[in-house]
């Protein structure tokens, strides 16, 4: 009787670690470049000289994200103090 309610305490245990997983991929948000491509049009640039916060040029005092992605240092901080905890870019986990 114990073998039989370990192996049901494994198995549910195992269920629900799988639609935990599988529900954080398939419900992933669309990247931030791609909810601002449907709403502005960005012409005769190239996506990687802008900021991907507020659109602008990449210029003065940036920060780097360990995934190489760029952003005004103003626009990230502002970010982060929005709650921000993943880059707008490609949601990789930002380390604070």
């Amino acid at each position: 009787m114990v073998y039989v309610n370990l192996l049901i305490g494994l198995g549910i245990a195992t269920v629900v670690a799988f639609a935990y997983f599988n529900w954080n991929t398939v419900h992933r948000s669309p990247s931030s470049r791609q909810m601002l491509l449907n709403d502005r049009q960005i012409e005769s640039r190239s996506l990687d000289d802008l900021c991907t916060i507020c659109l602008d040029p990449l210029s003065g005092l940036m920060v780097y994200l360990r995934c190489k992605h760029a952003l005004h240092e103003k626009c990230f901080y502002q970010y982060q103090a929005n709650g921000g905890r993943q880059c707008p870019v490609c949601r990789m986990k930002i380390d604070v």
